[in-house]
């Protein structure tokens, strides 16, 4: 279909310029079929990069506790709890490189 279309608009192309028929009947217009593969790339994924705050949230403070067993007291000690705080400081991404198509 498309092949017709470049022909008809070549001879009308020739016709309209006040040529003489300058294209045979047998010839033809040959069009390259550019649909397939073009050229080849190899993908690379780099990861996002975060900067990490470990002691980000505080949920509980550091404590002290005592419990006893009869007469004997035992002192213990509970350290704060924090959850992280990740900030992205790069955002992930792909790298193409241009590679041969086998």
């Amino acid at each position: 279909m498309l092949k017709r279309l470049i022909l008809g608009a070549a001879i009308s192309v020739f016709a309209t310029a006040g040529a003489q028929a300058l294209v045979n009947e047998d010839s033809y217009l040959v069009s390259q079929d550019d649909r397939g593969v073009i050229s080849c790339y190899q993908a690379t994924y780099y990861e996002a990069k975060y900067r990490v705050d470990p002691k980000g949230y505080r949920v509980s403070g550091a404590k002290k506790r005592y419990s006893n067993d009869g007469s004997l007291y035992r002192l213990s000690r509970h350290p704060a709890v924090y959850i992280e705080k990740r900030t992205r400081v790069k955002e992930d991404y792909v790298s193409l490189r241009k590679v041969p198509c086998n």
